[in-house]
């Protein structure tokens, strides 16, 4: 059988295909963004080869700027961040105002969340859980308190977590965590995957609702690098993890290239799941779920950076490192930093304790020469006692004497 050339609508000449490849070719000579870094050249730039086409002309957070910081556990490291170098000023330092935290982490739950905040949504009846397993009620006083501190928000931070959603089999919402024993047995709750069309839908919903209530709040959206603890479904957790992290990650994007006219001035995106999952060499914790102290000041350095008004000495100036042997560097660095200061409180210690024990000695030498003064006038004492006993023995001697001498007179 004979293979014949493709006649359909992509056929084209092999001079065209040629020229264009060549083309291509030149292109990716010249080191042109698109082409996919070297593992030399991602050690070289580092995180900041992630920023491209991602950036804001200039800082869109200064330290007056209302941040509200939504979704998984990961969001609030850009919440704490904030507060601790002096951003969000105009929030109660010791307040969690800048900080919704979803405990589900799904986009559904972040889009319940605004469609309840402004009204569209009637959440009596709903099982929302919270990690400690108690259901938080939604009351009209909580409904409205939300709903104000959106309002007031320049900047939402949402993070998104995971693509598995427990869900009300009979109203079809999504609940925030995986409902208890007693619940599940109901029937009434179920589990399904989020789709990526589906959570694409669900990001335009927040895009309505923002456009709707909140015209002039900017949204950053990142996917939470951190794992799922577990899954409900029935295969790896490791592969679990990926595929929820990869509809995620695909929804976003078809969002933001649906959307261009608003990237980089009302919707930003910050990579932090890329800067885990491509460049760090060692980027999880023992458990396997957190990412490690070193690499969330990484990916806050670099968000400050470029996202905020943060000087350097807001900034821990932490160089990324792009290689293993850098982050042991790194890693070693950092013992070498504890192990210096344990010594110097251990040294500190020390010497306190060898004042203490010089003192205790020179207390111990007077005792020592008190008990020797102590001894000597014991002795002194006991022949002081034999020489009275032996007077008195005496005296009595010459008593006796001196009676008899008077009687034979």
């Amino acid at each position: 059988m004979t293979s014949q050339p493709f006649k359909g609508t992509w056929a084209a000449d092999e001079e065209f295909v040629s020229a264009g490849l060549k083309q291509a070719q030149a292109w990716m000579d010249k080191g042109a963004p698109g082409r996919m870094p070297t593992l030399t050249e991602v050690r070289e730039q580092g995180p900041e080869a992630l920023l491209v086409g991602w950036l804001p002309d200039q800082p869109i957070i200064d330290r007056d700027t209302r941040v509200i910081a939504i979704g998984s556990c990961f969001a609030a490291y850009f919440a704490d961040w904030l507060l601790e170098h002096d951003f969000n000023r105009k929030y109660p330092r010791e307040s969690d105002d800048s900080l919704i935290r979803n405990p589900f982490e799904s986009a559904d739950s972040i889009a319940q969340l605004l469609r309840w905040a402004f009204g569209e949504y009637d959440a009596e009846g709903v099982l929302w859980i919270l990690p400690d397993r108690t259901q938080v009620l939604p009351s009209e006083d909580r409904r409205l308190a939300v709903r104000d501190r959106l309002v007031e928000a320049d900047v939402l931070i949402i993070s998104l977590g995971f693509s598995e959603v427990w869900f009300d089999r009979e109203t079809n919402e999504s609940i925030w965590r995986i409902p208890p024993r007693e619940a599940q047995a109901t029937g009434r709750y179920g589990f399904r995957m989020s789709t990526a069309a589906e959570t694409l839908e669900t990001l335009e919903t927040i895009e309505r609702l923002r456009s709707a209530h909140l015209p002039n709040t900017k949204i950053i959206y990142t996917v939470s690098p951190q794992r799922a603890v577990v899954t409900t479904r029935l295969i790896s957790p490791v592969v679990a993890n990926t595929a929820s992290k990869a509809l995620i990650r695909a929804a976003v994007d078809d969002f933001l290239r649906q959307n261009t006219e608003l990237l980089n001035s009302t919707y930003f995106y910050y990579p932090s799941y890329e800067i885990v999952t491509e460049l760090s060499a060692v980027p999880f914790e023992e458990d396997n779920l957190h990412v490690t102290r070193q690499t969330v000041e990484y990916i806050l350095d670099l968000f400050a950076r470029h996202y905020t008004t943060a000087e350097e000495t807001d900034l821990t100036g932490r160089v990324f490192p792009g290689h293993a042997d850098e982050e042991y560097r790194h890693l070693k660095d950092d013992f070498d930093a504890k192990y210096d200061a344990l010594k110097a409180e251990y040294d500190r210690l020390l010497a306190n304790y060898m004042l203490v024990d010089e003192g205790a000695r020179a207390r111990l030498e007077a005792l020592e020469a008190l008990n020797s003064i102590y001894l000597r006038r014991e002795g002194q004492l006991r022949w002081a006692l034999r020489i009275y006993r032996r007077a008195r023995r005496v005296g009595g001697w010459l008593r006796r004497l001196g009676g008899r001498a008077n009687s034979a007179d």
